[in-house]
Formats: C-alpha cells, sequence, structure tokens
C-alpha cells in the first residue's frame, strides 16, 4: 500500500510542478526591450507577501486557462512585490522602498501608479505607450477579469 503512494505520488508530481509553472510572466526590466520588440499592453499586479487576498487572486487565474490564454498572448504580466526593498527603474525613472514605520512601508513603484491608493491585490494595465488604461484595488472574480481584459483587448484594436 505504501509504495502505491508513493507510487501516485511521483506520478503527480511532475504534473503539479508544470501546472504551477507560469512562463507568461516577466521581469519589470525586461519590459523596454519587449515593448520596442513587440509592443502589448502591460498588465502589473502589486502583491505583498502576506496577502491571502493576493494568493487567491493568483489562483483564479491560475485555475483558469481563459485567463492564462488572455493574458499571455495579449499582454505583458508583471507581479510586483509592493512591499520590495529593491530599487526600480521604470520609464526613465527610479524608485525605491518608503518605510512608513518598524519594517513596514511601501514602494515608491507601487505606490505612483495606484496613485497613493494601496490596496493588494492592486491591478495596474498600460498600454503599449505606456499610459494608464485601467486601475483597481482588490480581488477580481474570474468573470469580472474576463471582462475587462476583453474590453481592453477591444478597446486597443478600435
Amino acid at each position: 500500500m505504501r509504495y502505491c503512494w508513493l507510487y501516485i505520488l511521483f506520478l503527480l508530481l511532475p504534473v503539479s510542478l508544470i501546472a504551477g509553472t507560469d512562463t507568461s510572466r516577466i521581469q519589470l526590466n525586461q519590459l523596454p526591450a519587449l515593448l520596442e520588440k513587440k509592443p502589448k499592453p502591460v498588465v502589473i499586479i502589486f502583491s505583498a507577501n502576506w496577502c491571502s487576498y493576493c494568493s487567491l487572486q493568483e489562483e483564479i487565474i491560475r485555475r483558469d486557462t481563459v485567463l492564462q490564454r488572455l493574458l499571455k498572448e495579449n499582454f505583458y504580466t508583471i507581479r510586483f512585490d509592493a512591499e520590495s526593498r529593491e530599487p526600480v527603474s521604470f520609464n526613465e525613472k527610479l524608485f525605491r522602498f518608503i518605510p512608513s514605520g518598524a519594517g513596514n512601508g511601501v514602494h515608491e513603484f507601487a505606490s505612483a501608479l495606484l496613485s497613493g491608493n494601496i490596496g493588494y491585490p492592486g491591478w495596474v494595465i498600460l498600454d503599449p505607450k505606456l499610459v494608464t488604461m485601467f486601475r483597481h484595488n482588490g480581488l477580481l472574480a474570474k468573470k469580472q477579469l474576463r471582462r475587462i481584459l476583453y474590453a481592453l483587448i477591444d478597446q486597443l484594436i478600435e
């Protein structure tokens, strides 16, 4: 019986590793070169390590193949830790972590793109010229997110 469970575990392990891999995500520093090569809108999802709603949002996206396809084919997707302490350069400007207390704070990049209205998960969608098209704080349901992405794709086609 024990060998049976081990056998099942080894069979399922590679599937779970593949299913959890999201190859459509990019790093912020890759964005300028990618936009120059192939202009597409940019989805930036701001989150924090402690944020359970952020984990739930990730799970919603991970489980929905339609959302995964929409994001991968039509957008550059970046997940950014809004409490990261590393400075980042974006659109020729340097952004840093802004401490706000004992071990707390928010990254200037998140604050700037979310217009100072910090809430997680935070959504910002930029057009290929890095102009804000959409901004939202909070969890988005699967159908809601699909509608938003389809509407933005249609808007860019017009």
